[in-house]
């Protein structure tokens, strides 16, 4: 039984694809590089930021550091410009606590940026949140997961974890969580399915008739 579920933030909870780009770029172009579109955007994202920037730089990593810091810096600023949330989350949301299934966010982004675009966009729902720089590994290695279950006092098989991501399989593998996977972030389905991926969803509203059906 699902007594837990928890979310990644970027293409789970939040359409934060645009000032991600914008952001990066505005890292890269201060040190010389070229820009990358939004499509590049999309494929480089999910192991974290500074992955994001080093992928973005395509083999010269000369100044990766430098860019890494203009981008916390500027996107701190403006990580909530453009960004929105997918339709339906909210009512799955509020579903959840109104069954008083346990709810949080786990996200590779950091804790800081992180915590302000939960609040920005969802005030108090969400109470606890697990973010990189807090002395975990980062996904997919499981320890977030780990944390975020004893946390919300459930058993790591009580929890369900949902995400858009390779790194979101491989998380799910790797603790033993149960995995709620949605085709549309910032990956595909096909991309889903050939990483292993079950339980796949289009739509937020989707996961809610799921977990009605579960109950």
């Amino acid at each position: 039984m699902i007594k837990a579920v928890v979310f990644d933030l970027d293409g789970t909870l939040l359409n934060t694809l645009e000032d991600l780009m914008d952001s990066c770029n505005y890292a890269i172009a201060k040190y010389g590089y070229k820009k990358i579109t939004l499509a590049e955007t999309k494929a480089f994202i999910g192991n974290g930021i500074k992955k994001l920037i080093e992928r973005s730089l395509k083999g010269d990593l000369t100044y990766l550091e430098e860019c890494y810091e203009a981008f916390k810096e500027y996107y701190y600023v403006h990580c909530n410009i453009h960004t929105k949330k997918y339709p339906g989350i909210d009512e799955l949301i509020d579903y959840l606590i109104s069954n008083n299934i346990k709810i949080g966010v786990v996200s590779n982004k950091r804790y800081d940026t992180l915590n302000l675009l939960v609040h920005a966009h969802f005030q108090d729902k969400f109470k606890e949140i697990i973010g990189d720089g807090e002395g975990l590994k980062r996904k997919p290695e499981p320890d977030t997961i780990i944390e975020m279950a004893r946390r919300l006092e459930v058993d790591i098989n009580e929890l369900a974890y949902v995400g858009d991501s390779n790194v979101d399989v491989e998380t799910v593998k790797n603790s033993g969580s149960i995995g709620l996977f949605v085709d549309y972030g910032f990956r595909d389905r096909d991309v889903l399915i050939e990483c292993g991926a079950r339980n796949i969803f289009s739509s937020p509203l989707e996961i809610k008739s799921y977990l009605m059906r579960e109950k």
